[in-house]
């Protein structure tokens, strides 16, 4: 929501590897503003806010990673453990 609101998302990523519209993603995440999340998780919306900016300011030298995806594969741990230490 906050990266959309402020315009802080890699437009030319999404466009290349999305199917799915930003125009849609906007409206499918709207409702979902850092004060929704405040309520739902006890986390200021101020604290939601700046670390959603500082994340998207940081690309591309910042990653999430859930571990669902490379981490099920052959040697996927080390992977995942390569991505999260590199510089």
């Amino acid at each position: 929501h906050v990266i959309l609101k402020k315009g802080l998302e890699d437009k030319k990523f999404w466009n290349r590897w999305s199917n799915y519209s930003l125009d849609d993603l906007r409206k499918g995440v709207a409702e979902y503003t850092p004060e929704w999340a405040e309520k739902h998780s006890g986390i200021p919306a101020a604290d939601i806010e700046r670390i959603a900016t500082e994340f998207a300011q940081a690309a591309p030298a910042c990653t999430t990673l859930s571990n669902r995806g490379s981490a099920k594969h052959y040697n996927g741990v080390h992977n995942s453990a390569k991505v999260q230490q590199s510089p």
